[in-house]
């Protein structure tokens, strides 16, 4: 339910170099096409192969979308919208993101897609903007709110926006909620200095700092599953630095990361451990982190990058290719 910048427990142990993904790696590459413009960006997928995003409309402005069957829908906008995002998709089909409208050009308003319905989601009191990211299978919506001062992880629980407590810093409570399990457990970060973040998971609202991998001094948790496995980054600004971690049971550690990469980053966990993220060589490359072995997702002809955005519990991965003809939002669709 989460994006790379949104793995697994399986004992997953370095590798000397990324594993070249087998003849037989059960995937068929599906391109989405676009709402009449030049772009698409697929952001998350749910367990009944539905896929949500952005997409550039004809006239150049940005619409959220629903994929299905091969068919791309127009979720549609806010009244007086000007652009906006589909970030997630819950099992029932509601989707949540963010929107932008005439009356307020930048400062986006987190949005709630149900049943044909274009719903803004309240803001916080004394607030202005709010985006959200994630939204689990009972409805609850994680993400992010100001509250005239600062950026606080907020839930909306009921349609009711309630701001999670922040970790000590000499900034007040600011924050970024980025994931929500079906358990109601947050993920996403806190400001502890500047411009240091803390991966943070929330628990009944109470915030539990995750810390970061031996001698980095910032973090950010991307997803959680429902076994509360945790995934994100961790680096170091002056080295810079970044690593993709597995946080489970109190200890964090990094994934593997072969000798030829320069970073990298965990974008997603499905119940079963498996991930999706990138590793850059130094250019970022999609690849599964499953079973001890980090396998490049494949590619199209002519492929520069490609950059996965989130996974299913069918091991189905969203994102997109860049190649030399262009740069399509792709299905990375698991066969049986």
């Amino acid at each position: 339910m989460s994006r790379i910048l949104r793995i697994g427990a399986l004992g997953l142990v370095a590798l000397t170099a990324i594993a070249a993904a087998p003849a037989e790696l059960p995937y068929t590459i599906v391109e989405l096409g676009h709402l009449g413009g030049n772009y698409t960006q697929p952001l998350a997928i749910n367990d009944r192969r539905q896929v949500v995003g952005v997409s550039a409309a004809a006239d150049g402005a940005s619409h959220p979308f629903l994929w299905q069957n091969g068919v791309m829908t127009d979720l549609g906008l806010l009244p007086d919208g000007i652009s906006a995002a589909a970030e997630d998709i819950n099992y029932v089909g509601d989707v949540v993101g963010a929107g932008t409208t005439e009356s307020f050009p930048y400062q986006p308003r987190a949005v709630l897609w149900r049943r044909g319905q274009v719903i803004p989601l309240p803001l916080l009191a004394g607030g202005t903007g709010s985006q959200a990211f994630a939204i689990n299978d009972w409805g609850l919506i994680a993400g992010v709110a100001d509250d005239g001062q600062a950026n606080q992880a907020t839930v909306w629980l009921r349609g009711t926006p309630i701001p999670l407590e922040g970790l000590p810093s000499p900034f007040g409570p600011n924050g970024w909620a980025t994931d929500v399990n079906n358990l109601g457990q947050v993920v996403g970060y806190a400001y502890v200095g500047s411009p240091s973040t803390r991966a943070v998971l929330w628990r009944q609202g109470r915030p539990v700092d995750l810390g970061t991998l031996p001698g980095d001094d910032f973090s950010a948790a991307h997803a959680i599953n429902d076994r509360g496995q945790i995934v994100g980054i961790s680096g170091n600004l002056g080295a810079s630095t970044e690593r993709a971690f597995l946080w489970e049971n109190g200890v964090m550690r990094a994934l593997p990361t072969p000798p030829d990469a320069t970073y990298s980053q965990a974008a997603d966990i499905n119940v079963f451990g498996v991930a999706t993220g990138v590793v850059g060589t130094p250019r970022p490359q999609a690849v599964l982190f499953s079973r001890g072995q980090v396998v490049r997702l494949p590619s199209l002809p002519g492929t520069v990058l490609s950059i996965p955005n989130d996974m299913n519990n069918l091991g189905d991965v969203v994102g997109y290719i860049s190649t030399d003809a262009g740069s399509p939002g792709v299905v990375w669709l698991r066969r049986p």
